[in-house]
Parts: structure tokens; C-alpha cells; sequence
């Protein structure tokens, strides 16, 4: 008797243990929102650590705009390309004006570079930047907006 009470009392004590060590499999975790989705995407990359850009109004028919890209230690190639962007006022959309500057190192950390841009009155502008780093064929890149300025 003594044996078989023994037996059931191991039994229930493995299955309480399976059964409790398994509750996490059926339990509802919550799903990750869309900001902490891109959070993680941003942190993931390998070889471009920070990146940023601005836009200045210098004049009243100029803006500078500049572009930072840093790695997290020497890379093959780092750059940033800036471009100036106009807003159509019928369509509201945003295109190029003018050229693309690109600003590139090798074999270094950081990239910057600024750029004087004529303009004309009465638009809207920003400035839209590609950070590139290349290490050893493997190409990272993101692209950053500035926020829009009004020249009167």
C-alpha cells in the first residue's frame, strides 16, 4: 500500500510539474505595437550607430541643410547625401530640386556635411538624407526627413 501511495504521489508530482512548467505555452502575450516593431528595426542594425539631419533658414532666399552619419567603428565607406525637397501647392506632394550632395569617408566613424541652398519665396521646403555605410560589401542605409520651413 505504502509503495502504491508512493507511485501516485510521484506521478501527480511529475504531472503538476509538466503542467505547470508548460502553463506559459497556452498563456496570451500581447502582441508588440507597430512604434516598438520599429524600434527594434532601428536597433538592429549593424554598422550605422546614428544618423540626423537639419534645416536652417539663412537668408531670405537661403537655407543650409546638413547631414550626420556615424558608425559604430571604422567602416569601408560612410556617407550622406542630402537633397533639398519643394511641396507642390496643388498636389501636395514633395519632389527634388535641384541636385543631390554626397558627403563620403573611408575607412572612418562619422560623415557630416552641409549644404547653402537658394530658394525661392513663398515655398515650402525639407531636406531628405540617405545615410550609407558599406563594410565589406554589406550596404546599411536609412533615409531622414527634416521637419518643413516656410521662406516668406
Amino acid at each position: 500500500m505504502k509503495l502504491l501511495l508512493k507511485c501516485l504521489f510521484t506521478c501527480n508530482a511529475v504531472f503538476l510539474a509538466y503542467f505547470f512548467s508548460n502553463s506559459n505555452v497556452f498563456a496570451n502575450e500581447p502582441t508588440l505595437t507597430t512604434e516598438t516593431e520599429s524600434l527594434i528595426s532601428i536597433q538592429s542594425t549593424d554598422f550605422i550607430r546614428s544618423s540626423g539631419n537639419s534645416i536652417n533658414v539663412t537668408g531670405s532666399r537661403s537655407l543650409r541643410g546638413t547631414c550626420l552619419t556615424t558608425s559604430y567603428s571604422p567602416v569601408h565607406t560612410i556617407s550622406c547625401e542630402l537633397t533639398l525637397q519643394m511641396k507642390n501647392k496643388n498636389t501636395g506632394k514633395w519632389h527634388n530640386k535641384g541636385q543631390t550632395y554626397r558627403f563620403k569617408k573611408y575607412f572612418a566613424t562619422r560623415i557630416n556635411g552641409s549644404v547653402n541652398f537658394k530658394v525661392d519665396k513663398g515655398e515650402y521646403y525639407r531636406i531628405k538624407t540617405m545615410h550609407k555605410v558599406n563594410q565589406s560589401g554589406v550596404v546599411e542605409k536609412t533615409t531622414s526627413y527634416t521637419g518643413i520651413k516656410y521662406t516668406p
